[in-house]
């Protein structure tokens, strides 16, 4: 395809790259689906959809579906993420803290990565014995939003000034005090703030030098009550940065 006119073959790549990304991560989120599902959610042309869902399919990044015009995730991706855990330190730190905290609060356990703007899950335990909350894989939370700002409170001053900067004056009161109540108990707290009738407690993973590259997050439905487990969260998100240090 050729650049329109103004636009580099630079720009074109990057954003067939990001549309992509887009048809992928819809995919993940709400497969199996088809084309025109995915051209709803990302917003883009059933034509545009269906070139990069072909290249997709042709990588092994998606693969069609068991009933004729569906797609799903690939089993590439599979072997992909066994190599990103392999190289991921976090990943490896974290999977026993993940398991023996979703056994002791019988709750659905969550390692989020810290990205630019938002956390993301990497990791997801969910306990089969009880009622328990589906996590989205693909489901990506603000800085300002309930247990991103576990994150956010750790962050260099500047960016924690240019996020509060572009929230809307209650938005902003409600995420200062958040962030204030992550540096004195360690743990944000989202009463249905992200997803109605769901109350998730986070505590962030840091580096040496202090900075967040992960939440740890205890996610259940209301009236479970996983803000009992703070403390044991709080532990156990200090547990993976420890190991972390020692590792380096």
């Amino acid at each position: 395809m050729r650049p329109e006119a103004g636009e580099s073959e630079g720009g074109q790549s990057a954003q067939t790259a990001d549309r992509a990304i887009r048809v992928l991560e819809t995919v993940a989120r709400h497969g199996p689906c088809r084309i025109a599902d995915v051209a709803r959610e990302t917003n883009l042309e059933r034509r545009i959809v269906g070139r990069l869902m072909t290249s997709l399919v042709g990588g092994g990044l998606i693969e069609r579906g068991a009933s004729a015009g569906q797609y799903d995730l690939g089993s590439r991706l599979i072997e992909l993420g066994e190599l990103a855990e392999h190289r991921n330190g976090l990943l490896t730190r974290a999977r026993p803290e993940v398991e023996k905290l979703m056994r002791a609060a019988s709750a659905t356990t969550v390692l989020h990565k810290v990205y630019d703007g938002y956390i993301a899950p990497v990791l997801v335990r969910t306990p089969n014995d009880v009622v328990s909350v589906g996590y989205p894989r693909g489901l990506r939370i603000a800085f300002h939003e309930g247990t991103g700002r576990a994150a956010l409170a750790w962050l260099p001053e500047g960016t924690i000034d240019a996020t509060l900067a572009r929230l809307a004056p209650d938005d902003r009161l409600r995420c200062e005090a958040g962030l204030a109540e992550v540096r004195t108990g360690g743990v944000a707290f989202s009463f249905g703030e992200v997803t109605r009738g769901v109350v998730a407690i986070g505590a962030a993973v840091r580096d040496a030098s202090g900075l967040p590259v992960g939440v740890l997050v205890v996610v259940a439905p209301e009236g479970r009550h996983p803000e009992r487990y703070s403390s044991e969260l709080a532990a156990a998100a200090r547990r993976i940065s420890i190991a972390g240090d020692s590792a380096t």
